[in-house]
């Protein structure tokens, strides 16, 4: 990658991605067993029964109610009857009991059920993406960014898995209630329930257009998203090219612009999914001004009981209510099947030349002689380029031939048409006489090693590393290949030797010791012909005569083509082809092209004269450097010494101190609160709009009081007196309404915004880090990049819409708890403890899963290792035929990752189970209390319905506000990841303006070279040499 490159990037127009139809679930269960379905029938039946189930509580709810205000008029009137009453509360109340361990049992297995199938779901979906792209043909590669590839996996799957388990499980549960409730209201009161069912099309309605609209936002979002992923994937691969032009900067306002997209497209979202819902709570108070003054005037006129016009009126409602409760689930699950669609896509697509098809001839016996007659080519991405003109020349059985010429003449393309990357546009290429596109390609390529320039090592031990070349290679074969390619007695100088871990990429070894290792995992193969691709263009003049040198005895008794920069190494070949605009010019020896002094003759005399010249310049400098009185060698050596002091205890640290280990900075909602500080204005706003919408249910409840007054007392002005309360409700609505939208857009825009900056304060402090960093083995690519892509989302999900829910259910509760004291002091500390009692269950098991969190996390990282790694060297494993070996490699990371996930479901249900289910175990508690001091003479029916009530909305909004817990716990983990990574100070500040500075007019001053010998951290005193 050159300097060069990076603008040409930089100017590239995106051009807007193609609208992709969301996932049907059909689809997404593609890859789903037998097993997978029963999964799927349990927990969709489980949920959907669960609907069913929670509006059953109206008829309870029902016979309470009558039971209730018959008990008042008799209060009322100096005189109750206890039996009866005792006879009413408890029947009903054991009802209360027996839907609550109902909706117990039906929410573990549902949530269980589908949060194990999502997550076997999601293993096949990214074990086959990741086969899908190690299967594509370069072409297809020519045409997408590699980051973003390895950025839409990681950010698609976590999508999915939130959209397709638990949030699932809400929409059926909300469907299941309402389907249920309309049927119980036309049982209880046909004619009341009539009125109602106008608010079902309302709700039904809102819910399609915000699905529309959330739709469009969501696909801005993700594809800016994924687009910044590509660059910061990109970037971090080529971070030694990055540094070395010194373009941090840049390359942080190219990973700027990209988050600013998807800002302003997640602000869009969360401004359209509030004005949605708090369209449906005016909607929903709105209906209920009115259903309970009809339902009054049905009491009056003798159709209806009091406890029928509050129970017909719920049984709908309340299904109403848990669909929206699922309306801000609805983007997340649209979110899920877009995310699906996109690595559907991917998985689905078939490559014009399929490598996992097993078709094609393959030869007994290979002698390896090549043909290439009229061969023509243009690359599908520059079709009006013509790279190679009718090119024709052969290669016996044996021969070194060379390919020689200026840059992009066409040499590298040979090596590309011969191992089928591309087919020739004409002409055709043989081996042996068999035409290249009749061969089995994986076939092909076995037969064929090739060695390139940029010699690629992977992210594993040395033996891994040359397995690569013959997975069943023992271990004396590997001494022997490493023999014969000079790479044995480096490795025998390592701590671990062949068992040596070489780290993301292999970058803790020499330019010369990687291409070595890779010579040595060709000659495992044991190829018929050799493919050299500018072998030694990148290694220093020591580096390469040891390259070469193992180069000439890997060559010997093979076919061996050779592309070639340095003109030293092509002497001894067989044949020299000298290329120029795709056209072979020149052809013979050394001797007979040097003869004829034609290009060749003068490209070997150019490059004489530039080694020449260096020759020189190196000498002049040894001179100078002995009488440069400028330079102190005794402070160099200090300054060396002391580097080598802080390096051991700086690598204790890291040793110890992995991203997702025990966090140095402890990371609270307040360290959150404070990061956010910029954005301080817009989060006090939407956490006051939040505490208004928060008030919202209290004032409902003391409205719902005066309508059990109403009920219970002179009909005669029942009907006025409800229509009163009627208004007052619909006002309450439409204030709420406006208090929802305001919270849910300025808290959305203050999550976007703090994820934003979180985003690129990190990826800042990264491109400052020096190479050691990005040597160690936690700190890889992939996942570097997984960090940016999941850590932030983590911690915006903590302080978006979600927080203004938060805060709304505190508000209810802390409001509710003062009307519920001041009705009746002696009942609402029962009420309460029932509530706080649910809240520490919760809280114990937020403890155990934010445990839990930090080294599911951490086990997690490897299969992002194995996936970036392999996407970003996706030619080599190709040409190395290690695409099923990768895969199984990849399916052993994800077992234990796997394990872990499926036991975090099933505490996660069981944390489920307890809050949805508290509530009806709390009515059944209550009211049995309630029973009690009415029969003991110090409350009233009235106080009894008016407490419970007061604190039962808060009870439910306390549910999501403990289904908070596990987004607060990842988003302190995520926050202390994220504050460590932006506080990891570099050995070598890139960023930093001390030291000298030199004046343009003055001339350097030379470099001291002090000792050869480079410390490495991982080799301790066995450091690797060129």
């Amino acid at each position: 990658m050159t300097k060069q490159g990076y603008f040409q990037r930089w100017f590239v127009v995106p051009s807007d991605e193609k609208r992709i139809k969301p996932a049907s679930y059909r689809d997404m269960l593609r890859y789903a067993t037998t097993f997978d379905y029963l999964l799927l029938f349990v927990g969709v039946t489980s949920a959907f029964l669960n609907g069913v189930t929670y509006p059953l509580n109206t008829l309870a709810f029902q016979g309470i109610i009558n039971y209730l205000t018959d008990a008042q008029n008799e209060y009322d009137n100096g005189d109750i009857d206890k039996d009866k009453l005792t006879y009413g509360i408890n029947k009903y109340a054991w009802m209360y009991f027996g839907i609550g361990c109902v909706i117990f049992v039906l929410t573990f297995l549902g949530m269980s059920a589908l949060y194990i199938l999502c997550e076997k779901q999601v293993q096949q979906i990214r074990k086959r993406y990741l086969q899908s792209i190690l299967n594509q043909d370069v072409e297809w590669f020519d045409q997408n960014e590699v980051g973003a590839l390895t950025h839409k996996m990681t950010s698609n799957v976590d999508k999915i898995k939130s959209g397709a388990s638990d949030k699932l499980i809400i929409l059926l549960q909300a469907a299941g209630a309402l389907f249920c409730g309309i049927g119980i209201a036309f049982y209880l009161s046909w004619r009341l329930a009539i009125i109602v069912m106008i608010i079902v099309p309302i709700v039904i309605i809102n819910l399609y257009c915000a699905a529309k609209a959330v739709t469009a936002a969501i696909h801005k979002e993700m594809s800016a998203y994924s687009a910044a992923g590509a660059v910061a994937e990109e970037v971090l691969h080529g971070i030694r090219t990055v540094t070395a032009f010194n373009a941090q900067s840049f390359e942080v306002l190219r990973y700027e612009t990209h988050l600013k997209r998807g800002k302003t497209a997640g602000i869009q979202k969360a401004a359209i999914t509030s004005f949605f819902n708090g369209l449906y709570n005016v909607i929903l108070f709105g209906a209920m001004g009115v259903c309970f003054w009809y339902g009054t005037q049905l009491v009056v006129w003798g159709y209806a009981k009091p406890g029928t016009a509050f129970s017909a009126f719920w049984a709908i409602v309340m299904g109403a209510i848990r669909i929206g409760m699922a309306l801000p689930q609805i983007s997340v699950i649209l979110g899920a099947k877009v995310a699906a669609a996109e690595l559907f896509e991917i998985i689905d697509r078939k490559p014009k030349l399929n490598l996992s098809e097993d078709y094609g001839e393959k030869l007994m016996n290979v002698e390896g002689d090549i043909t290439f007659s009229n061969v023509g080519f243009s690359y599908p991405t520059r079709p009006e380029v013509s790279v190679l003109n009718d090119v024709s020349f052969s290669v016996k059985h044996g021969e070194t031939v060379a390919l020689v010429g200026h840059s992009g003449c066409g040499k590298s393309t040979i090596i590309n048409l011969l191992l089928r990357y591309y087919d020739p546009s004409s002409g055709n290429i043989s081996i042996d006489g068999v035409n290249l596109n009749e061969f089995n390609v994986q076939w092909l390529r076995k037969v064929i090693g090739v060695v390139s320039q940029d010699h690629v090592v992977f992210h594993a031990t040395i033996a891994e590393n040359l397995r690569y070349g013959n997975p069943d290679a023992s271990e004396a074969d590997l001494v022997t290949a490493c023999r014969t390619a000079n790479a044995h007695e480096f490795i025998e100088k390592l701590p671990k030797k062949y068992d040596t871990f070489i780290g993301d990429g292999g970058i803790k070894l020499s330019g010369g010791q990687k291409q070595r290792l890779s010579i040595a995992r060709i000659l495992l193969r044991q190829p018929k012909i050799l493919l050299l691709d500018e072998a030694t263009s990148a290694l220093d003049t020591e580096s390469e005569k040891l390259v070469q040198s193992a180069l000439d005895i890997a060559s010997s008794g093979r076919t061996t083509v050779t592309v070639a920069h340095r003109l030293s190494t092509v002497r001894n070949a067989d044949k020299i082809l000298v290329f120029d605009f795709g056209k072979i010019i020149e052809i013979g020896n050394h001797d007979e092209l040097m003869e004829s002094q034609g290009t060749y003759y003068k490209m070997v005399q150019a490059q004489q004269m530039k080694t020449e010249i260096k020759d020189d310049v190196d000498y002049d400098e040894m001179d100078e450097i002995e009488l440069d009185s400028e330079l102190n060698v005794k402070d160099a050596m200090k300054s060396n010494l002391s580097l080598h002091k802080r390096l051991p205890n700086a690598l204790a640290d890291d040793k110890t101190a992995k991203p997702t280990q025990a966090l140095k900075h402890s990371a609270t909602l307040c360290t959150i609160i404070r990061f956010a500080r910029p954005e301080l204005s817009f989060a006090l706003m939407g956490l006051l709009m939040a505490m208004l919408q928060g008030a919202m249910w209290p004032a409902y409840s003391l409205i719902y009081g005066r309508l059990f007054l109403v009920l219970s007392g002179d009909m005669s002005k029942a009907v006025h007196d409800a229509a009163i309360y009627g208004i007052i409700l619909a006002v309450v609505g439409l204030l709420g309404g406006i208090a929802t939208f305001a919270s849910g857009s300025f808290l959305g825009t203050v999550g976007e915004s703090v994820a934003m900056r979180l985003r690129l304060g990190v990826y800042k402090n990264i491109l400052r880090q020096d190479c050691e960093y990005f040597d160690q083995r936690n700190h890889g690519v992939g996942v570097l990049t997984a960090r940016l892509a999941e850590d932030a989302s983590n911690v915006q999900a903590a302080i978006d819409q979600r927080l203004a829910e938060v805060l709304e259910g505190l508000t209810t509760l802390t409001l509710g708890t003062v009307i519920g004291f001041v009705v009746s002091w002696r009942m609402a500390p029962f009420c309460i403890a029932i509530t706080l009692a649910m809240f520490f269950v919760q809280t114990r098991i937020g403890a155990y899963l934010k445990s839990r969190g930090v080294k599911d996390a951490e086990i997690a990282e490897e299969t992002n290792k194995i996936t970036a790694e392999s996407i970003e060297n996706v030619k080599t494993i190709q040409a190395l035929t290690h695409q099923s070996n990768t895969i199984a490699k990849f399916e052993e990371a994800s077992i234990l990752p796997f394990q872990r996930a499926r036991m975090r479901g099933l505490i996660h249900a069981i944390s489920a189970a307890i809050s949805q289910s508290n509530i009806w175990i709390s009515f059944w508690a209550c009211y049995l209390f309630g029973l009690f001091l009415i029969k003991e003479g110090t409350v009233s029916p009235y106080e009894v319905f008016q407490t419970i009530e007061a604190l039962n909305m808060p009870t439910v909004l306390i549910t999501n506000t403990i289904a908070y817990f596990p987004e607060y716990i990842k988003a302190r983990i995520s926050m202390g990841i994220m504050f460590d990574m932006m506080r990891t100070e570099p050995m070598i500040d890139s960023a930093s303006n001390e030291g000298t500075h030199r004046r343009k007019n003055r001339a350097p001053k030379r470099t001291v070279l002090v000792s050869k010998q480079q410390g490495f951290p991982d080799f301790g005193q066995n450091q690797p040499q060129s």
